[in-house]
């Protein structure tokens, strides 16, 4: 009888890993979806020089289009004009396995931009097609 309690315990226990794992890998985090996260970790790895990551969530057919590298470079060139603080996804759109997030990006002294990213489902994933171009105002 003991056997079958221990067993039981461990079974409960993996059901719950396995039901939190769904929530935090497949949930809706923080009531974004799956779209709006990918836009926000594009522009945030961009923001941050984590190219690589941005890199990776890129549609193939941007990928097969520009490499690692350029991108990196063209990016590097245009660090000083793109920082920011934050970036905010203020909505988006989603027909069938397309969808357009609007994004709002704020710098230090109080600048915005706004742009749209579109991106692709594939699979379970959204992939970005187009970033959009962050168009911060000159500093005053």
């Amino acid at each position: 009888m003991w056997v079958w309690l221990a067993g039981g315990g461990a079974l409960i226990a993996i059901i719950g890993i396995v039901v939190m794992l769904i929530l935090v890998l497949g949930g809706n985090k923080g009531g974004q979806s799956s779209a709006r996260q990918a836009a926000v970790s594009y522009w945030t790895n961009v923001n941050g020089g984590n190219y690589d990551a941005a890199y990776a969530l890129l549609t193939q057919e941007v990928r097969a289009s520009i490499t690692l590298e350029q991108m990196r470079q063209v990016l590097q060139q245009q660090a000083t004009q793109m920082k920011f603080i934050s970036v905010e996804a203020t909505g988006e759109n989603v027909t069938g396995d397309t969808a357009t997030v609007p994004l709002v990006m704020k710098t230090n002294d109080n600048r915005t931009a706004n742009l749209t990213a579109t991106l692709a489902k594939i699979g379970n994933s959204w992939f970005v097609r187009n970033a959009g171009q962050p168009n911060i105002p000159q500093a005053p």
